[in-house]
């Protein structure tokens, strides 16, 4: 795998890129599930998880009310 260039040059930045580069598709793989694990177990994480997609399914239901309300206007006027 050829090493990707780091979007910083400090050491940090070029270790997780050499660590990435070493590690087969399965090893990087494995990381990432751990550290989603992690990172789900936190309380945090999880409640704003649930606000962000509250937001979003708030946001696709006024939009389809909105929809509604047209739609019978629409019909009305069709069946007039």
């Amino acid at each position: 795998m050829a090493v990707v260039r780091a979007m910083s040059d400090t050491p940090q930045s070029k270790g997780g890129v050499a660590r990435a580069a070493a590690l087969t598709p399965e090893q990087r793989s494995a990381v990432a599930k751990r550290a989603a694990t992690a990172r789900w177990k936190n309380p945090e994480v999880i409640a704003r998880w649930k606000a962000k997609r509250r937001r979003e399914l708030v946001s696709i239901i006024e939009s389809l009310e909105a929809q509604l309300v047209r739609h019978r206007a629409e019909l009305r006027e069709l069946t007039r």
